[in-house]
């Protein structure tokens, strides 16, 4: 009887980290399409005037993101998935090729940030706002 109990152990362990990585995967998903959605009136064409940036920039949210990058487990459990030319697709992000999904949430993670803290230091905010709508659109796809 032993050795079924750890066998059922084992695999009950197995299924609750499962559900876990799941549901830190969809947490993450959802906040990235969140900020998807905040940067959807942000294009290249598009002129936007500094109160409505700096409204967006105070809409983007990071807390799930933090959560995953300093909580204390292996992040390639999440994703092991690297930026390559197929994930890129047509996203002019060359400068993110050969990152993992931690690597590319700690750069989106340090632009917010700093244009939270210092919205009217940033040289162009808008422009750094269209890189981390890249970034999320990128680590979505690593998701």
């Amino acid at each position: 009887m032993g050795i079924i109990k750890d066998i059922y152990d084992a695999t009950k362990n197995i299924a609750q980290n499962q559900i876990a990585i799941s549901n830190i995967r969809n947490e993450l998903r959802d906040e990235i399409k969140l900020n998807l959605q905040f940067l959807k009136s942000i294009d290249v064409g598009k002129g936007l005037p500094s109160e409505r940036l700096k409204k967006i920039t105070d809409n983007l949210q990071i807390s799930e993101m933090i959560d995953f990058l300093v909580c204390p487990f292996p992040k390639s459990i999440i994703s092991t998935r690297r930026v390559s030319q197929s994930i890129l697709g047509n996203i002019k992000a060359k400068y993110l090729l050969g990152q993992n999904l931690e690597e590319t949430c700690r750069r989106t993670r340090h632009m917010i940030k700093y244009l939270k803290l210092d919205f009217d230091a940033a040289k162009d905010p808008k422009s750094t706002l269209l890189y981390i709508k890249k970034y999320f659109r990128i680590a979505l796809k690593l998701l």
